[in-house]
């Protein structure tokens, strides 16, 4: 069991490096669109991918660390396109019931 979940985390690795080399350069060309803003928005981008990556340390399945990848490729292509380096925010229509979490 042991040798699968390590061949597993392996198997994926050279991905999440990948994935994180290209957040790294991001951030090192990274121009705002207000200039004041530029070095607080690299910071924020190398911070926030090293937070997310090390959050998803513990994860073991193949599927699960994809899924992560994915997501962080969503955003990053999102970034780059929108010129933002924060997640987009979710917006509820007018007048939406919301549940309270218990």
């Amino acid at each position: 069991m042991c040798e699968v979940v390590a061949k597993s985390v392996m198997s994926s690795r050279p991905e999440v490096l990948s994935f994180y080399k290209q957040v790294i350069r991001l951030s090192k060309a990274w121009k705002a669109k207000n200039e004041l803003k530029t070095s607080e928005e690299r910071i924020y981008i190398r911070t926030e991918a090293k937070r997310l990556i090390d959050g998803n340390k513990h994860l073991t399945e193949d599927k699960e660390i994809r899924k992560c990848i994915a997501d962080g490729m969503r955003r990053l292509q999102v970034a780059q396109h929108y010129g933002i380096p924060y997640p987009r925010p979710i917006y509820y229509p007018t007048g939406a019931y919301l549940r309270k979490q218990k």
